[in-house]
């Protein structure tokens, strides 16, 4: 296609399947204005325009799409391409016929995202002028360097969202997520929710100090984003709770074999205040049935599966509504310290 950069396609659930670019495969846009809007308003005669936004590419481009359908005519996922900046500042440099000759490109919200000759720290809003049938006459605006304010406000919207500690994704910014995801699952594609903690998470913190407990939530934290898909999302909510949404799961036997997945993984030797620990970990698995809308109650159950998880025993986990159990079951009363063991396998356990 004349003028773009990238081509994909998305999946219901906003995932790219495939591209023109092999790195991109898998990501989760389903937070992109060019997915959402077709999702929203799906109509396979309409051709969607995104408002423009910031891509590597260049200061500014725009996507455009249309709505693919499945055999029931329901909403399947959006082809699209990104449109190439540079082609752009062909066409506008195409007409500036004299030195002192300034052109721009405009959304049609009137956010301007060329100009030329090109100022990449120079963005803008303008005002756009139509005619009484719609049809747009001209553009006014005036530039402006926000640059510095968009970097602020960069930096106050990710504080706002994601957890200062971890960097994943805070309790509201879960919420959201949580709420979408349910919104997105069907019988053929359903999802679950796992809720998770740190067991005796509170004797790291009273024998080897908060330091040692902080760099613990973020070894646990890689940990679990190492586990999952991009497409999935692993929050803290607070302290050491944690909880991933998974979506496009193909039974429940996919949300089991995570969960038992995380237990081994996370009892990994892990090293604190200069030694090795063995620290384990309870799950608890909430299963969406059809017609689930409430993400409170999705959110209770998965509490209530990792409390049962704990009192069976700890370091495994429990699905809710099925008897599916893995891992040892039957943690230490505390952190095991690897590091003093004068023979292979043994272990020495902290104070608890």
């Amino acid at each position: 296609m004349l003028g773009d950069r990238t081509m994909f396609v998305l999946d219901a659930h906003g995932v790219i399947v495939a591209s023109s670019r092999a790195e991109l495969l898998g990501t989760n846009s389903s937070q992109r204005d060019f997915f959402n809007a077709p999702r929203e308003r799906p109509n396979r005669a309409v051709l969607y325009i995104s408002a423009p936004f910031k891509s590597p590419l260049g200061p500014l481009v725009v996507s455009i799409g249309r709505v693919l359908t499945g055999p029931q005519d329901e909403f399947a996922g959006v082809v699209g391409a990104t449109l190439d900046p540079e082609y752009f500042q062909v066409v506008l440099r195409s007409v500036l016929y004299a030195a002192d000759m300034r052109a721009s490109l405009a959304h049609g919200d009137g956010q301007v995202f060329v100009n030329m000759p090109l100022n990449e720290q120079a963005l803008g809003m303008g005002v756009v002028e139509r005619d009484p049938g719609g049809r747009a006459l001209r553009l006014a605006g005036r530039y402006a360097d926000i640059n510095a304010r968009k970097i602020a406000e960069d930096r106050l919207r990710h504080r706002a969202e994601f957890d200062t500690l971890t960097d994943l994704p805070n309790r509201a910014s879960f919420v959201e997520r949580l709420q979408q995801a349910m919104r997105r699952a069907t019988p053929s594609s359903p999802m679950a929710l796992l809720f998770l903690d740190i067991d005796h998470f509170k004797n790291v913190n009273d024998t080897l100090g908060h330091e040692a407990g902080d760099q613990l939530l973020k070894i646990f934290a890689a940990r679990m984003r190492d586990c999952v898909r991009q497409s999935d999302t692993v929050a803290r909510l607070a302290g050491d709770e944690f909880t991933i949404i998974l979506e496009g799961l193909r039974d429940a036997n996919d949300a089991k074999m995570l969960a038992s997945k995380l237990v081994e993984v996370l009892r990994g030797p892990t090293p604190l205040a200069g030694k090795l620990f063995e620290i384990t970990t309870s799950v608890g698995v909430a299963l969406w049935n059809t017609g689930d809308t409430d993400d409170a109650e999705l959110l209770r159950r998965a509490d209530a599966a990792l409390y049962e998880a704990k009192r069976r025993g700890r370091n495994g986990f429990f699905c809710d509504g099925a008897d599916a159990l893995s891992g040892s079951f039957g943690a230490p009363d505390g952190p095991v310290n690897l590091s003093d063991s004068e023979t292979a396998g043994a272990k020495e356990a902290a104070s608890s």
